[in-house]
């Protein structure tokens, strides 16, 4: 009897395993094509932008160790030279998202802030996190 339950438990624990990584690895890394293109991550960022595969969503993820209180977005360009420079910031955005956890946005979320970008010639990038421990981090 405790032979079956603990099958039982074990297949229910192997579908939600398989069914997060489906969905993680359903998500394309940048820079492609389509809403993809519009976006860059910064590699020191706490944040990473990544895609579905339908394109219809974006997913944020918290690769720090911190918990993330919230974010902040912004048009960015690096036209030859190595150095980022943030030309417009968006407001703040609140969030809880723990460390190694994500959040699904749709692509309509920033769809005005993208075209701002789109305007000035520049892409969408998350420019500031905000830590619960006070902490602030800034693109450079």
């Amino acid at each position: 009897m405790k032979r079956r339950r603990r099958r039982g438990a074990f297949k229910i624990l192997l579908l939600i395993i398989t069914s997060t990584s489906s969905a993680w690895t359903s998500a394309t890394p940048l820079p492609q094509s389509g809403p993809e293109s519009q976006w860059i991550n910064i590699p020191s960022s706490p944040l990473e932008v990544r895609f579905t595969s339908s394109k219809r969503d974006s997913l944020i993820l918290n690769r720090s160790s911190g918990r993330v209180v919230r974010y902040r977005v912004g048009c960015v360009s690096n036209a030859q030279t190595s150095k980022l420079k943030v030309a417009r910031k968006t407001p703040w955005i609140d969030t809880d998202l723990e460390s190694g956890k994500l959040v699904i946005n749709s692509l309509g979320v920033h769809a005005n802030d993208q075209s701002r970008c789109n305007n000035t010639n520049t892409r969408l990038a998350i420019v500031e996190v905000a830590f619960q421990d006070g902490f602030v981090w800034r693109a450079k």
